[in-house]
This record gives C-alpha cells, structure tokens and sequence, in this order.
C-alpha cells in the first residue's frame, strides 16, 4: 500500500516538475489516476497480466526449447493486439 502512494506522488510529481535527469519532460499525456487493482476483480486486468507474463517470457527465454515453442504460439494469439511492447522505466540507468 506504501508503495503505491509513493507511485501515485512520483506521477504528479512527473506531471507538474517534469521526470529529471538529462532530458527531462512533463508527462502530459497520462492519465492522472494511477489504478491499483487486484487481478482476481476484473477480467481486463486478468488478461493484462497474462499477456506482460506472457512477454516476459519471451523476453527471458528459459532454456527448454518446447516451452519457447509454446511461448511463440501462445504470443501469435495476441501479437495482432499489441499496441506497442516497450515500458518506460524511470529508474532505469541511460547508457
């Protein structure tokens, strides 16, 4: 519960000063309620959660080559649907 008022003051922190560093921006363009919700309450979150399992699966691949296999078929199901696979991480290091 800590975490997620600390996540919900770095968002309009993030809004109104901007996110820091080198190339700091205003995030402007997001939604100004961040919303935690158990999975079990609803079905969207249900198949959000499916699906960024489901990528990180093929982004760290195991070294069982059936289950990659299985990884790849399940990830055609849903690839059509995907808007974009990327996740800003603000505590992310800048090479």
């Amino acid at each position: 519960m800590q975490e997620q008022a600390a996540h919900r003051a770095d968002l309009t922190r993030y809004r109104v000063s901007g996110t820091g560093g080198y190339r700091s921006r205003k995030l402007t363009r997001i939604v100004d309620t961040l919303h935690f919700a158990p999975s079990y309450a609803s079905r969207l979150v249900q198949a959000v959660d499916l699906v960024t399992f489901l990528y990180q699966r093929l982004d760290r691949p195991g070294t069982d080559p059936r289950e990659a296999a299985a990884n790849e078929r399940l990830w055609s199901l849903v690839a059509s649907r995907c808007y974009h696979c990327w996740c800003w991480d603000p505590l992310a290091k800048v090479a």
